[in-house]
């Protein structure tokens, strides 16, 4: 399967949009397809000492503008970006 190209398919058939919740090996190849409009990154502040990157591959640097930060009442933080 092209994953680029079935994407592309969702997208121009689709009414609605896209997300994509908690999976980063799929994220990470959907970000280097260039297939992400927005980033939604929600901000949870816990300190665990060692963790898992988000996007677990080692990509280059993706540089992203700040659409909007909003605190929400659990403490967290909804961070929206575009690329």
């Amino acid at each position: 399967m092209d994953v680029k190209q079935e994407v592309e398919e969702l997208k121009r058939k689709g009414e609605k949009n896209i997300f994509v919740f908690g999976s980063g090996d799929f994220g990470t190849t959907l970000l280097e397809q260039g297939l992400f409009d927005e980033y939604r990154i929600c901000l949870v502040p816990v300190a665990l000492g060692t963790g898992k990157p988000l996007f677990g591959r080692k990509l280059s640097r993706l540089r992203m503008k700040l659409l909007e930060s909003r605190p929400l009442a659990s403490g967290n933080v909804l961070l929206r970006y575009e690329p």
